[in-house]
């Protein structure tokens, strides 16, 4: 009699455990890891007719450009970006300080969102200090930014802006995210 109780608890735990935790098993299938997708770019601005130097360049972030990312490419199940990094890697100007006033947008389904902007930023201090700023996304943006890359491994970025000396920099951005795959 115990042995029958014992054998019709130890099914029913059994069978909870099969139909409720088919979540479970998915999740043992799945591999976490941390990540950075790191892009690397030029801005030169030269001045024009008009006597304004601007600047507009495109950079595509691609997630493939991970070799961990890129392994597990066609089994990415989430991205979750935790921050965006921007550093001045390069700098070449015959002006001894140059600021800048611009914006950095990604691109949506063909519109441009606002992603940060400056005013009056000193890139020549930025350099000689090999500052990294941490970009100020809200975390909706950094979500929305976050399926771009589940949906296409990639999106694109957009800076803008004018100079107030001619100058070339070279810039690094890193995106620090949390990524999820299956590993079956």
């Amino acid at each position: 009699m115990l042995k029958r109780h014992f054998f019709s608890l130890l099914l029913i735990a059994i069978t909870s455990i099969v139909i409720s935790g088919c979540d479970l098993f998915d999740k043992v299938d799945d591999v976490t890891f941390d990540g950075e997708i790191v892009e690397e770019g030029v801005i030169e601005g030269s001045r024009s007719d008009k006597g304004v130097i601007s600047y507009e360049e495109n950079i595509d972030i691609e997630a493939a450009k991970n070799p961990e990312v890129a392994r597990f490419s066609n089994k990415i199940k989430d991205f979750e970006i935790r921050k965006i990094t921007f550093e001045i890697t390069e700098f070449k100007s015959s002006a001894l300080k140059v600021n800048t006033s611009g914006a950095l947008f990604y691109i949506k389904s063909s519109s441009k969102v606002l992603l940060a902007e400056v005013k009056d930023f000193n890139i020549t201090s930025a350099f000689m200090n090999a500052v990294s700023f941490t970009l100020p996304a809200n975390e909706s943006e950094l979500k929305e930014l976050s399926a771009l890359l589940k949906a296409d491994k990639k999106f694109n970025l957009l800076f803008t802006g004018t100079l107030s000396a001619p100058v070339t920099f070279k810039f690094k951005i890193v995106i620090d995210a949390k990524i999820v795959a299956e590993t079956v």
